[in-house]
């Protein structure tokens, strides 16, 4: 334990380090015990004007923005538009407009709490004057008159002559497909040059990958973890004067084929209530020969659905009220859907971002397989099959209530200090155990894993982090929590198998300690994206000197790596490489214990081309 809080004491000096004179600790929201990433910083803001070619406004063209997240707005009298609260990071802007030539993607990047100034400037279409092929020229004048181009008078009335003679029914007909067919090609000559999607009113994402999972790296280059497959997804979104409809889909193929699809309505944020409402629907078949699989899944499918609607209501400029409710339905669980609502109060006061947050969250067992992350590259549908190790082999929902006020506040030279307090209550929590070899249950590999309710546990923590620029295009962030649990265990469902699995053995009263890092960088010169992530927990007994449990770690490593080259279009091309063995998404409001109760996690790498239009 002492070497892990000289780590933890290190790490924060280190990300201290360099704060100027006076700056004192000044908190923002951080993220739960346990999630993928650590809490989003300070948000930024992009603001704009479209002009034309006169530099004057103009009015109702559709901006785009697509990055972290995904935004649109539509430009005002004066042709202004806004962009508030973004994540930090490289973000592509576009504008369109009926009647004007699109706007070529330009990149912008969004520091936090920065604003930032971008001015559009769009080309109005302009049809040029075509002539039928042979019929005239530009220089020719009226049909009365005998000069042509080079001044040759009689060439001049045989070319008049010509034009005025009689033709037949094919010659009419040749000279009518001629006319439609020259005033396409003028439409198209304008449009070409800016690239075959800059001239649509929608934007949108498409991946082709190629993903596997393996256990221990050897299994890379084998078939032990079966044969990697192929996945496909697609995103579109399409601006409207008040909002922007999401549609986005994934499928693949192999053991196990599955395919999802989700659609949204997303209203603009520059409004009293910025609404957001969408469903999803999720599919599985199982086709392999995995005996634990089958057992599990008689009838070889299943399949999920969620709807969900958000409202942000701003009810003054330094007070915004959130409420929601998402409503879900697993054909494989017992009993009605599950319901999770929530509300959040944000007030700005002192230089303070403060945020209060109820929630009630209902989990599905292996429903981190049918849900969907937002604005994420690596959307992917169900890969992997589950079982229950319930003793009557039935699945229960996770039910955590939890409640948090957090604060966040920027500092100078782009620092960002956060800081939390929170509690939550868990009944039947969730376990999940990969690669289980049981007496009573058929072997899983990384394709398959096990599910069980461990007990209900109270928790209450807190958590400080501070987030900065460590270099030109590379900030970094680096968080410490702690929390103190009690569990109560259910000894009838699986609380004597879990005492025996390495790692997920639970003492009644514990103290939990979290040190997470992350590090981006974009290199604009190469045109890359890098992403690290990783976290270290140790849990143990309360008051005692030594973690009872060895330290759990997680990490996830991104490479996005642009393809400039291949930008003939607006177009942005990418490769895409991913490495990782996080679990679940880690939401805020999720038990603390979702990740860390997941036994011997599988690694599982993902790599192909993305495309964004």
């Amino acid at each position: 334990m002492t070497r892990l809080v000289a780590v933890v004491t290190l790490a924060v000096v280190v990300c201290v380090a360099g704060l100027p004179a006076g700056a004192g600790a000044q908190p923002r929201r951080g993220p739960s015990v346990w999630p993928t990433a650590p809490a989003t910083p300070v948000a930024g803001q992009v603001h704009g004007t479209v002009i034309d070619e006169q530099r004057r406004p103009v009015k109702g063209v559709a901006v785009s923005l697509v990055g972290p997240v995904r935004a649109f707005a539509v430009s005002d009298r004066d042709g202004r538009f806004i962009f508030a609260s973004l994540p930090p990071g490289p973000y592509l802007i576009r504008a369109h407009q009926e009647g004007f030539l699109p706007v070529r993607a330009t990149l912008v990047q969004v520091d936090p709490a920065s604003r930032v100034l971008q001015s559009l400037q769009m080309s109005r279409l302009t049809a040029p004057r075509t002539l039928a092929a042979g019929v005239g020229s530009p220089g020719a004048t009226s049909d009365s008159g005998v000069q042509s181009p080079d001044g040759d008078a009689e060439a001049g009335e045989v070319a008049w002559r010509l034009r005025h003679l009689k033709r037949g029914v094919l010659e009419q007909a040749t000279a009518a497909v001629a006319k439609a067919r020259e005033v396409d090609l003028a439409a198209l000559s304008e449009r070409v040059p800016s690239g075959a999607f800059a001239d649509l009113p929608f934007s949108g994402q498409i991946n082709l990958l190629t993903g596997t999972t393996f256990d221990k790296p050897q299994q890379m280059l084998s078939r032990a973890s079966g044969a990697p497959h192929g996945v496909a997804y697609g995103a579109l979104q399409a601006p409207t004067p008040i909002g922007a409809w999401h549609l986005r889909g994934a499928l693949t193929e192999g053991d196990l084929s599955s395919w999802t699809l989700a659609g949204a309505f997303v209203r603009q944020t520059p409004a009293t209530h910025a609404y957001e409402a969408g469903v999803a629907y999720t599919m599985q078949r199982y086709d392999g020969g995995n005996a634990a699989a089958l057992a599990a899944m008689p009838d070889g499918s299943r399949n999920a659905g969620v709807m969900y609607a958000h409202d942000r209501w701003t009810v003054h400029p330094r007070m915004v009220v959130e409420y929601g409710a998402r409503f879900a339905r697993y054909d494989y669980l017992e009993g009605h859907g599950l319901l999770s609502p929530e509300a959040a109060v944000t007030v700005k006061a002192l230089g303070t971002t403060w945020r209060g947050l109820v929630s009630s969250r209902a989990t599905a067992p292996g429903a981190a397989e049918f849900e969907a992350p937002g604005g994420s590259d690596m959307w992917l549908p169900p890969e992997r099959t589950f079982a229950s190790l319930n003793r009557d082999g039935s699945f229960r929902r996770e039910r955590t209530a939890h409640a948090e006020l957090s604060a966040q506040r920027a500092v100078v030279g782009g620092v960002a200090l956060t800081a939390r307090v929170f509690a939550q209550r868990v009944d039947d929590q969730l376990a999940t155990m990969f690669g289980l070899s049981l007496p009573h249950a058929p072997a899983s590999g990384v394709g398959h894993y096990y599910v069980a309710s461990v007990g209900d546990v109270t928790a209450s923590g807190w958590a400080v982090g501070v987030s900065r620029p460590l270099a030109a295009g590379v900030r970094g962030s680096i968080e410490y929590s702690e929390a103190r649990a009690s569990w109560q265990l259910s000894p009838g469902q699986s609380g004597p198998l879990l005492s025996r699995i390495e790692g997920l053995a639970r003492g009644e009263r514990e103290r939990l300690r979290d040190l997470a890092a992350t590090v981006e960088a974009t290199v604009p010169q190469t045109a890359t994206k890098i992403f690290v992530f990783y976290r270290v927990n140790a849990a143990g007994i309360q008051d005692a000197d030594e973690p009872a449990l060895p330290l759990a770690t997680r990490f996830d490593l991104q490479v996005r790596q642009g393809l400039p080259f291949l930008n003939f279009t607006s177009a942005d091309w990418a490769m895409l490489v991913t490495i990782r063995n996080v679990f679940t998404q880690g939401a805020a409001e999720a038990s603390v214990y979702d990740e860390l109760l997941v036994s011997n996690p599988p690694k599982r790498i993902v790599g192909g081309l993305t495309v964004r239009f």
